[in-house]
């Protein structure tokens, strides 16, 4: 391309070419080496492409952790109910097991039962967040920054 734009100068300067056509003349250029150049690229795309396949085949190659029992018995049918018992939310932490402080603020003992095909959704109880607008004027922890 610095050739084109160096000789078309030197072509212009005499008067037997004009800008125009300098310009027209960079731009068939590109186009002829920007596929040119992808065509080029292409093979080292193909080889970066199958080592990533030969990444992949090695995880799935590799051997499971989780080996069932030789006297393993297949699951006929069972009970599509799920209860959950004594669990726990906070936003400060995990709480150690049979934890229960009635006090701490963001933490509450939950204790739901869901049929087979019921879809369970808790969004906590009325008392729980705040509404839009709520106590605006309490002020929350931290610097300012601007």
């Amino acid at each position: 391309t610095a050739v084109v734009y160096w000789y078309g100068g030197y072509l212009a300067i005499k008067g037997e070419m004009t800008v125009g056509t300098i310009v027209a003349f960079a731009a068939y250029l590109r186009m002829l080496y920007t596929p040119l150049a992808s065509l080029m690229n292409s093979r080292v795309d193909i080889i970066s492409s199958l080592v990533s396949f030969e990444r992949v085949f090695e995880v799935l190659d590799l051997p499971v952790d989780v080996v069932e029992r030789e006297d393993a018995e297949d699951i006929v049918s069972f009970r599509g109910d799920v209860r959950f018992e004594n669990v726990f939310f906070s936003y400060t932490g995990d709480p150690p097991p049979n934890y229960k402080d009635e006090n701490e603020e963001n933490k509450e003992e939950k204790e739901k039962k869901g049929e087979e095909g019921e879809i369970i959704v808790d969004m906590g109880g009325e008392e729980k967040g705040k509404e839009k607008g709520e106590d605006e004027e309490e002020e929350e922890e931290g610097e300012d920054v601007k």
